[in-house]
């Protein structure tokens, strides 16, 4: 069977049209890294080496990996979470004192009728006795024992104490039994020891300073 010579010019443009659209369809199709980038991470389909105590996770839609509980990221490792336990403590202690664990690392507390003094030992608390203290004081002052069981001081009667020293005037300022004048709308309070008024919510007033 013979063809034609307009029958053979024909089929070689068809070819060579096939030719440069298989060619041009293969210029638009993305590459490799583009249909990469397309794909959504799916964790369980991940393959990639990861350290031991740890599982795959996708982030920023890539395989990744992250630590287990118990276990800390550190690098491109997972190194265990570090633990502090009371009885395997080895760390020097002061007498009177025993084992704690404190943000994860060995110290000590003292023991119960002892308190921690500035040289880091643990000395037996004293109950306080006022006419036994030895604490410096003002003049015109007594000793006496604090609310919290260690020496302190009060001003006598008549004066009160102004931050340096004892001074004439009421020892304490009670809102209750402050006479002084004040506008309408407003209460007495006591601001720095001293009676004064402050106006209520609703009044406009400000408050005296």
């Amino acid at each position: 069977m013979r063809f034609s010579t307009f029958s053979f010019a024909a089929l070689v443009l068809a070819l060579a049209s096939l030719v440069v659209a298989t060619d041009s369809d293969l210029a638009l199709s993305p590459s490799g890294s583009e249909l990469e980038k397309r794909a959504v991470c799916v964790a369980s389909h991940c393959h990639g080496t990861i350290p031991p105590h740890s599982r795959h996770v996708c982030k920023a839609n890539r395989c990744s990996f992250a630590c287990v509980p118990g276990y800390v990221k550190k690098g491109n490792a997972c190194d265990k979470v570090p633990s502090c336990k009371a009885s395997l403590c080895k760390n020097k202690i002061p007498n009177n004192s025993h084992h704690v664990c404190k943000n994860l690392a060995c110290t000590f507390s003292c023991n119960d009728g002892h308190r921690l003094t500035n040289d880091g030992k643990c000395a037996k608390i004293i109950p306080c006795v006022a006419n036994k203290c030895k604490n410096v004081i003002p003049a015109d002052s007594t000793r006496i024992c604090s609310s919290k069981g260690v020496c302190a001081f009060t001003c006598n009667a008549g004066l009160r104490y102004n931050g340096k020293t004892c001074v004439p005037g009421l020892p304490a300022c009670k809102a209750l039994s402050c006479q002084n004048n004040i506008p309408p709308n407003s209460h007495h309070i006591c601001r720095l020891g001293e009676c004064d008024f402050s106006t209520f919510p609703s009044s406009e007033l400000s408050p005296h300073l």
